[in-house]
């Protein structure tokens, strides 16, 4: 990229200033880590608040005259592990279906692989066969409890399949942990597009658009190889440089992630936000358009000293933006001339 193209990019992001004020609970005080490292944080994070507001989640799904409720047994697990999953059937106007069969199958998460189509190339998603299948019949009062398993190796989107009375829906397993990887933000995206009756909407709705924005941004970028795309598929030890043994091969601390500026950017402010709750929200238009926005708690009488807070961010903030476009105006003219 151009000297010129970059400063048309740099312009172009600043037409609008945002300005934040946070709740947090605690302040680490660290500052954003190398790319790879921040995106297993904020996948991490995002994973944590999802198995929060999912604790309890129960799934419900009707046909005809048949009535699923599908619930897991533990509010996540570890790759490995053997779980329980609670199904009750019931018929609309009779109730509990006693002795209804119930089918359950594991499904390995997706398989993401660059391919080459009609305009360049992409990444393509492929579903793998269900593996294994456990049929049991439900008690008297229309409940089984079924057993599912899995693999040491199963990465985030592995989902079971439930099916009874002609009704068939598909759950994603809940994890424990995650990593930054391209399977994990595809799974946060769906869980979280799953979560839109949860207690905290406005957060499931900000971890479904960063998490595909970010697996997208991954998408885009070649792996060390350089043949498909950079899944970013590593460990917290192996990021921190020591050598991981898959299979024969012994792999090494991965490269830096090719991002560009505007990619790096939208990474650090992804990391910086997280998962906290924004109580005052000030956007600034270069044409001189000014948009306050408050939460009920930052509406209140007694958030005076939140308010004085955000006013001098926002004093701070637009000074700072002043001088800046300015010079970059300056810089700007003396290049083109």
């Amino acid at each position: 990229m151009s000297v010129k193209e970059r400063i048309r990019l740099l312009a172009r992001d600043l037409t609008s200033l945002e300005i934040n004020t946070i709740r947090r609970g605690s302040i680490t005080g660290e500052s954003m880590p190398d790319p790879r490292h921040a995106l297993f944080d904020v996948a991490s994070e995002y994973n944590a608040e999802l198995n929060r507001l999912l604790r309890d989640d129960c799934r419900v799904v009707a046909g005809g005259r048949t009535e699923l409720r599908c619930r897991f047994s533990q509010p996540a697990y570890t790759a490995g592990d053997e779980g329980l999953v609670e199904v009750r059937v019931s018929d609309v106007e009779a109730g509990a279906q006693g002795g209804a069969a119930v089918v359950v199958r594991t499904c390995p998460a997706p398989v993401f692989a660059a391919t080459t189509a009609r305009g360049g190339a992409r990444v393509a998603r492929t579903d793998p066969a269900p593996r294994g299948q456990v049929q049991a019949a439900c008690d008297a009062s229309g409940v089984a409890n079924i057993p599912f398993s899995l693999a040491e190796d199963d990465l985030p989107g592995v989902a079971i399949e439930i099916e009874a009375g002609g009704v068939r829906t598909r759950m994603l397993v809940p994890l424990r942990k995650v990593r930054g990887s391209l399977h994990a933000f595809h799974y946060l995206n769906v869980r979280a597009n799953e979560a839109g009756d949860c207690a905290q909407p406005w957060l499931a709705r900000r971890i479904e658009l960063n998490s595909i924005r970010l697996a997208t941004l991954l998408e885009t970028i070649e792996p060390p190889g350089g043949k498909g795309c950079d899944q970013n598929d590593y460990s917290r030890r192996h990021l921190n440089g020591a050598a991981e043994r898959d299979g024969d091969e012994v792999r090494e601390k991965p490269a830096d992630l090719k991002l560009s500026t505007t990619d790096r950017v939208t990474l650090r402010k992804i990391w910086e936000l997280g998962c906290e709750e924004i109580l005052m929200q000030t956007l600034v238009q270069l044409d001189g358009d000014v948009v306050t926005r408050l939460t009920d708690d930052g509406a209140r009488e007694e958030a005076s000293t939140m308010h004085r807070l955000h006013s001098e961010g926002v004093r701070v903030a637009t000074q700072s933006w002043r001088h800046l476009v300015d010079s970059l105006g300056s810089f700007a003219r003396s290049l083109f001339q």
